[in-house]
């Protein structure tokens, strides 16, 4: 379920991007040295290309999510650990992420974004995404919470950190500092 929440939020995202990109080519802006496509607005045209990077990069991690998972069920056997993170992962992101990259194209484009048949009037749906199969915000603490346990049943020590590390453990590393300082519990 989640794969496919996932997959529905950077759909909606596609279909809306599409949409309003071609508006945006057809939209004729004025300027003192003579029109121009609302699309090559910078701010605008920023934005399509920064949503086109995330886009690409979303599709490819789902994608890789959703090849390791089909191998599972055809294989009859449970998805590991890491994978079930890595679904919750892509779940959350493509469905925050969509949120945001539409939320600031309606922003990008004014109007239109208030036109009917403009798309933007169904951004529920993400909403919708946001919260089935897993509230995304909850989702993210489990995984928090998950990987500070990780970290602490280790007991790995700021100097055995120092230099060795990912940038995931360096994070669960100073978070350990931050709450021990401040007197929480790191696990």
């Amino acid at each position: 379920g989640r794969v496919a929440f996932a997959q529905a939020a950077l759909e909606f995202r596609r279909w809306i991007f599409a949409k309003t990109t071609l508006y945006a080519h057809e939209r004729q802006c004025w300027t003192p040295v003579g029109d121009r496509p609302l699309a090559e607005v910078p701010q605008l045209k920023e934005l399509l290309a920064a949503n086109q990077r995330n886009q690409c990069q979303m599709d490819a991690f789902v994608a890789e999510c959703e090849r390791q998972l089909c191998a599972c069920l055809r294989a009859d056997t449970l998805p590991s650990v890491a994978l079930c993170d890595a679904i919750a992962v892509a779940k959350a992101k493509a469905v925050e992420d969509s949120i945001w990259f539409v939320n600031r194209l309606a922003n990008e484009v004014g109007s239109y974004a208030l036109m009917a048949g403009s798309g933007f009037d169904k951004r529920d749906f993400l909403i919708g995404c946001k919260f089935a199969e897993g509230d995304t915000r909850v989702l993210m603490q489990k995984i928090a919470r998950d990987r500070m346990r990780q970290f602490g049943a280790n007991k790995v020590s700021a100097a055995e950190l120092a230099g060795q590390v990912d940038a995931e453990t360096a994070q669960c590393a100073a978070l350990a500092q931050a709450l021990k300082q401040g007197g929480g519990a790191a696990a």
